[in-house]
């Protein structure tokens, strides 16, 4: 079975490609702090499903872009 984890790596990555501080991620995200946001992109929380399509927005990338697959074995 197949599984997914968001690529935190490619994220923080792309954010910086794109000259954009943390806060100003946080607020295109909703979020009100860059604290808040960090945690996110240091994989502490999970991105919730609503924030994904502002976060590809954001990052101009797509959704395979800012996931990894694995799969899963017993």
């Amino acid at each position: 079975m197949a599984q997914s984890i968001v690529n935190v790596n490619y994220i923080a990555a792309r954010r910086k490609e794109l000259g954009l501080t943390q806060e100003e991620l946080a607020k295109k995200l909703g979020m009100n702090s860059a604290p808040a946001y960090n945690k996110y992109e240091k994989g502490t929380y999970q991105f919730n499903a609503n924030v994904i399509p502002a976060l590809l927005n954001a990052l101009q990338c797509g959704i395979d872009n800012i996931f990894l697959s694995y799969e899963l074995t017993n």
